[in-house]
């Protein structure tokens, strides 16, 4: 059986559309560096 991931989710309150765009590409780099993480241990 393969080990499971832990999952983390956070709420962020943003003020306006910069914040909203910066905590949008932080999500994303987030995701990708799981991502690369979960493919370097499948090797």
């Amino acid at each position: 059986m393969s080990e499971k991931l832990e999952t983390k989710k956070y709420v962020f309150t943003v003020e306006g559309e910069t914040e909203q765009w910066y905590l949008q590409w932080l999500r994303d780099q987030i995701n990708q560096c799981e991502i690369e993480i979960c493919e370097d241990n499948a090797k």
